[in-house]
């Protein structure tokens, strides 16, 4: 039962996915079922038939599996945008507490500090709202499968946030991508 949140947040971004018609039945797993067992959640959805990220990227800058990736989570972002939960100041504590924990983990230079804190003080002041995006969560190249024709498909949807910040996944997964 400790994990039943999980499944019911990858059983809601599947079933908002093909609500907006976002990915194919290759490229995007569909919610087949959903309930409980036992007080256990159980999910079944349709599977991407494919090979694993690793299996088909050159690991080069020129990598067309790599750019397919790019594409998906870029077309992702650009398929959600929602301007109505636009909201700055939930944005700029995001950001302030990420700046946090960046600063926690990394030594960074007074100079670096000051320049993120000045982009983050230019998001919260800035005229118009981010809009938000449906957000993977955790596009690790372990949660892309690759389709025969070479096309990208993403599972593991547990992460999932209805109203993410764009390009967040486009970032999460180059940094993936060049360790």
């Amino acid at each position: 039962p400790e994990f039943n949140r999980s499944l019911e947040t990858e059983r809601d971004a599947l079933e908002l996915l093909q609500t907006k018609q976002i990915g194919t039945e290759e490229t995007s797993p569909r919610p087949a079922f959903f309930g409980y067992h036992n007080n256990i959640a159980i999910l079944g959805q349709s599977a991407i038939i494919g090979r694993s990220f690793h299996q088909r990227t050159s690991a080069t800058i020129q990598c067309p599996i790599a750019g397919n990736v790019v594409d998906t989570l870029t077309n992702l972002a650009s398929q959600s945008v929602d301007r109505r939960h636009s909201n700055k100041d939930k944005l700029t504590r995001s950001l302030e507490s990420l700046m946090d924990r960046l600063t926690e983990i990394y030594r960074l230079s007074d100079f670096h500090i000051g320049f993120l804190r000045s982009q983050i003080s230019a998001v919260k002041y800035s005229t118009p709202n981010c809009p938000t995006v449906i957000q993977h969560g955790d596009p690790h190249t372990y949660n892309v499968l690759v389709t025969d024709d070479g096309q990208a498909g993403l599972v593991d949807w547990e992460a999932y946030d209805p109203q993410g910040m764009p390009l967040w996944d486009l970032l999460f997964f180059v940094r993936a991508y060049c360790m």
